[in-house]
């Protein structure tokens, strides 16, 4: 476990090092832009991919009321947004790929780590 750790740590320090988003595309459709969990795809210019789950808080509460619990289990890394459109979408990514791209790096380690 801990030489994948390692082993993923370096690929993400070689790859994702400088995270300049080539491409950002929504691979589900999008049923009500305020309730709603999309798979969005993101494309790096170094050509690595990846696929990061973007949700709405109402689809959150709407979770947690039919789980009948009073929070969120824990589960697959994700970014929240008020409304599921392009613009808010790729403006909440980019945010995430400022500076070094801690942020997307921490939602690929957490979500590799859990698959």
């Amino acid at each position: 476990m801990l030489l994948s750790l390692l082993a993923m740590s370096i690929h993400l320090k070689t790859n994702l090092n400088n995270m300049r988003i080539k491409k950002i595309s929504f691979i589900d459709e999008v049923r009500d832009e305020s309730n709603d969990s999309i798979d969005v795809g993101v494309e790096f210019e170094d050509g690595y991919s990846y696929t990061i789950v973007v949700r709405t808080p109402e689809d959150l509460v709407e979770e947690m009321l039919q789980e009948k619990t009073n929070f969120l289990q824990p589960g697959t890394p994700m970014i929240v947004v008020k409304k599921l459109t392009k613009e808010i979408v790729t403006e909440a990514i980019k945010a995430y790929a400022e500076g070094e791209g801690y942020w997307l790096k921490l939602n690929l380690a957490t979500k590799s780590m859990l698959h």
